[in-house]
């Protein structure tokens, strides 16, 4: 899952963020951060969720829900 915005301090902000929460983020690179381990996943989709119910069947898709 990538989190995408071309302001850097907020990314810088955001991965401090999951850092502090421990989820295990990728550094900025190319204006994202990126959650790529399935624990980190499913303790998203626990913790935070979405608002946007298409991000929610993308994860039914590939098996994360």
């Amino acid at each position: 899952m990538g989190f995408c915005n071309h302001s850097i301090p907020l990314l810088e902000s955001t991965r401090k963020i999951l850092l502090d929460l421990e989820y295990y983020s990728s550094k900025v690179s190319s204006y994202k951060i990126y959650l790529t381990r399935k624990p980190d996943l499913y303790k998203y989709i626990q913790e935070i969720g979405f608002s946007n119910p298409k991000h929610f069947k993308r994860t039914k898709k590939f098996g994360i829900v």
